[in-house]
């Protein structure tokens, strides 16, 4: 028996295997995408991971999660995230609200909703799903 047939038998069917890896690829992709734009931003500066964890008092670690999109530049660390890079603090409140909280972003700007957006809060509901929780308001 192979790995998939495992898979398949545990789930109960090939069809949420499936569904599962495609909500996983869709937020990683929304994800890195948003990363990729925060990298963009910092290279424009010439600034580090290492400098620019120092100028945050923050780890490079969390200078590289931010570049990745596997979290969020938190609330406390934005204006001077902003500063430094020379962003816009309302329009990278707005994409941090509009990747990482899909539903919220949804409510207050529905006229603003795309089809990857709805894709994106799809998945997120899926893989909420998965894990016993509502993901919606």
């Amino acid at each position: 028996m192979g790995m998939m047939d495992m898979i398949v038998d545990r789930v109960g069917n090939r069809m949420s295997v499936d569904r599962k890896l495609w909500a996983t690829s869709v937020i990683a992709t929304d994800h890195t995408q948003f990363g990729l734009r925060l990298q963009k931003a910092q290279a424009a500066t010439g600034y580090s991971n290492r400098e620019l964890s120092a100028l945050m008092g923050v780890s490079g670690s969390t200078v590289n999660k931010w570049n990745k999109g596997l979290s969020p530049v938190g609330g406390a660390h934005l204006k001077r995230y902003c500063e430094l890079l020379g962003l816009d603090i309302g329009e990278l409140a707005e994409e941090i609200l509009k990747h990482y909280h899909p539903h919220l972003y949804a409510a207050l700007n529905p006229d603003k909703v795309t089809p990857d957006m709805e894709t994106l809060i799809e998945a997120l509901d899926y893989m909420a799903s998965l894990n016993g929780y509502a993901n919606r308001l």
